[in-house]
């Protein structure tokens, strides 16, 4: 049946709502989120700005108006939990690498070019330094909920080294003070920065991993195509700008030289 002007007219916007809401479903009614898991210095400062309040800083220079992100800092869980796990999300994760992220999500998410050079360490009170991953058999390791220790995952799955959790590292290092861990994993950049108890300090050390446990902090991307492109192409330009290079540099991080480094 052929339809009149008028029909016509109502088709073609019900036609245009349609496609318009869709729109608007695939990339949310809100600005993006910038989510970082890491909350301690020096990546979140009491009082101060962190180098996570930095680069979001930074990426929304690069971006128009509708996709500046808005900086939220979340538990590992929380952040794999409610944001990640979920296929719909559109936002960044930062200074993560894909050796943290399970692979069902990898598979789906985008990463960056690699933002920051970093190195896992073993943080401990009275442990010798490991020579050999079976130094650490009958050792607890203080983890952190949601974090995947991929050198010290074989150990774990035999039942070689047990593993209790916690919220934060704050809460790993006063276990690791009373004795109830052995060592926890930091980050080199996390252990230089941390804030030791001050009756505790003295006596903990970071001690290398049995073999190099070093890593690209990288920002994984989540969203519309049309928005990793932009994000990514703003993240390439934080990561070689002379900007970011002086912030990691003044808390002491590494980050990657870039041939096209831009100012």
């Amino acid at each position: 049946m052929k339809l009149g002007p008028r029909h016509q007219l109502l088709t073609g916007l019900l036609t245009g709502l349609l496609a318009s809401t869709s729109w608007a479903e695939a990339v949310g009614d809100e600005h993006p989120i910038a989510l970082n898991s890491y909350l301690q210095p020096p990546f979140v400062v009491a009082g101060a700005p962190g180098v996570a309040d930095a680069f979001v800083a930074l990426l929304n220079q690069q971006l128009p108006p509708e996709l500046q992100h808005t900086l939220e800092n979340v538990p590992r869980r929380r952040l794999t939990e409610a944001y990640l796990s979920r296929s719909d999300f559109r936002g960044v994760a930062l200074f993560l690498s894909p050796n943290f992220i399970a692979p069902e999500i990898n598979q789906r998410v985008h990463w960056s070019r690699a933002v920051l050079f970093d190195e896992n360490v073993l943080v401990t009170r009275n442990m010798p330094a490991p020579k050999v991953w079976a130094d650490l058999r009958g050792r607890t390791l203080g983890g952190i909920l949601g974090h995947i220790y991929k050198p010290l995952t074989p150990l774990l799955e035999r039942g070689d080294l047990r593993r209790e959790d916690a919220a934060d590292h704050v809460s790993n290092v006063g276990r690791l003070c009373l004795g109830r861990v052995d060592f926890i994993v930091m980050s080199r950049s996390e252990y230089q920065s941390a804030e030791m108890p001050g009756t505790c300090a003295a006596s903990l050390s970071a001690v290398p991993m049995p073999e190099p446990d070093t890593f690209l902090r990288k920002v994984l991307i989540t969203g519309p195509e049309s928005y990793v492109t932009s994000v990514m192409r703003a993240v390439d330009h934080v990561a070689c700008s002379s900007a970011w290079q002086s912030e990691a540099l003044a808390k002491k991080l590494h980050t990657i030289a870039c041939p096209e480094a831009t100012h």
